[in-house]
């Protein structure tokens, strides 16, 4: 499946791009599973000392929660992050057999962070992006933070 930009942008926002490809929910944080939460947590939490202000910060933020098909996700990849350049995804990578920084997380599915900047997919989570393509998933779980 090609990534359609005729009606966008050269490079569409990440908010823009999941809302093309993925009906979307705006919870809360304390409204989303517990795997998203752990990876916001993951992301940003140290930059808090206590609890409190981590929860106070975090409460500017509603969450863009969505599973976007692999294959939009990777021309995303190729559309974004220096891919253009190359033939494919796989081109771009090498085999999925050679990623070292692919982690297997089971059955876990914490999602991969989009970026505030548009010129990049992810902002963190390419260990699980590459991983949940190496594994055979037919979708990314994403998150975006959006402003209240």
């Amino acid at each position: 499946m090609q990534l359609n930009t005729d009606n966008c942008e050269e490079i569409m926002t990440n908010i823009e791009f999941i809302k093309l490809h993925s009906p979307a929910e705006f919870p809360c944080f304390s409204d989303l599973p517990i795997d998203s939460q752990q990876a916001i947590r993951v992301y940003c939490e140290e930059g808090f000392e206590l609890e409190e202000e981590f929860l106070k910060h975090i409460s500017n933020y509603s969450f863009l929660v969505a599973e976007i098909p692999t294959d939009i996700c990777t021309e995303a990849v190729m559309n974004r992050d220096g891919g253009e350049l190359h033939g494919d995804f796989y081109e771009y990578n090498g085999p999925a057999e050679t990623w070292i920084n692919a982690v297997d997380h089971g059955n876990s599915r914490w999602p991969c962070i989009l970026s505030n900047f548009d010129d990049e997919l992810l902002q963190d989570g390419w260990h699980r992006f590459y991983g949940y393509i190496k594994a055979g998933h037919s979708t990314i779980k994403v998150l975006a933070f959006i402003q209240r």
